[in-house]
């Protein structure tokens, strides 16, 4: 008897041992404590947020805008919600001015992408962008860029700088977006930008990543439900080779996206064309601009 006593308790314990493993260990119900996450601390924002033109502050004084952890929408304060009203206010004061919003990535986020932007910088950028085009703002004025953060710190996460004059009104009026050398770029559904990590330097073989392969699929339901439109896909190159050579070879590359297309099964009206290294959108000293201005732009007509 006291036999099957103590084998009956030797079972009872296991059996509890087995049923904490499952539920604690495996399934994780437990009430243990959930692994901190990343907020932002309200009271350490640098009150350094602000407009610049040329590399001298416009107006600013507001405190800095804050992301928490991967997050592409930033979690605004009442101070900045004051800078996004005055700033839309002097884009309204200023008609013939346009805005570039450069948003940074960390290098630990390198590869992380949001929808159609290929990094997390241009995605932080566009959430501002429609914080303004929310307050009026003429999408088509503001153009976006991106930086990889040299540490795990974004400062900022958003530059704002205004860009050179737009182009004509009725450029403007038409949705084009000014193209400069001072850096920005359109990134939209109807007007969409793809850089250097789909092309290799002096290279017009086509690598599309997976932001690229979404977008086709997307453009491939796009002319199914709008036949009537059209898609011009313009190559541009960096300033490496002669002005000649880099017309050729942004060429090449739009022709390329197009067999791409093609391929996936998009059925439309394409126009090529290239702009070679005539409008750059970052400066051709460094590898990160080089890499920029090595892109194709995609716009539905």
């Amino acid at each position: 008897m006291r036999i099957l006593i103590n084998g009956f308790l030797i079972f009872l314990l296991w059996a509890i041992f087995c049923r904490y493993w499952y539920v604690c260990k495996i399934k994780h119900h437990c009430d243990e404590s959930p692994p901190p996450v990343e907020m932002v601390d309200q009271s350490t924002r640098a009150m350094d947020l602000g407009l610049y033109q040329d590399g001298q502050l416009v107006f600013g004084g507001y405190e800095q805008l804050a992301f928490e952890g991967n997050a592409v929408v930033p979690v605004l304060s009442a101070s900045n919600e004051l800078f996004l009203d005055s700033l839309a206010g002097w884009l309204a004061l200023h008609p013939d001015q346009g805005l570039v919003l450069t948003g940074a990535y960390r290098a630990s986020e390198e590869g992380m992408t949001s929808g159609f932007l290929e990094n997390l910088g241009l995605a932080r950028a566009a959430s501002i962008r429609q914080l303004l085009v929310d307050r009026g703002v003429a999408e088509n004025r503001i153009g976006l860029d991106f930086v990889k953060s040299e540490t795990e710190e974004l400062i900022p996460p958003v530059r704002f700088t205004v860009r050179q004059a737009m182009a004509a009104a009725e450029g403007a009026a038409e949705g084009e977006t000014a193209q400069s050398g001072s850096g920005g770029d359109a990134f939209t559904f109807s007007n969409m930008n793809f850089s250097g990590a789909n092309f290799d330097q002096n290279s017009d073989v086509f690598r599309p990543n997976a932001t690229f392969e979404a977008y086709a699929d997307s453009l491939k339901t796009y002319f199914t439900l709008h036949p009537d439109q059209s898609l011009t896909i313009t190559g541009h190159t960096d300033a490496l080779s002669s002005d000649a050579y880099n017309l050729e070879l942004g060429r090449r590359r739009a022709l390329a996206v197009r067999n791409y297309l093609e391929g996936r099964g998009v059925k439309t009206k394409f126009t090529i064309s290239s702009a070679g290294e005539r409008e750059p959108v970052a400066t051709n000293d460094t590898e990160e601009g080089r890499a920029k201005n090595r892109r194709v732009n995609l716009k539905i007509n």
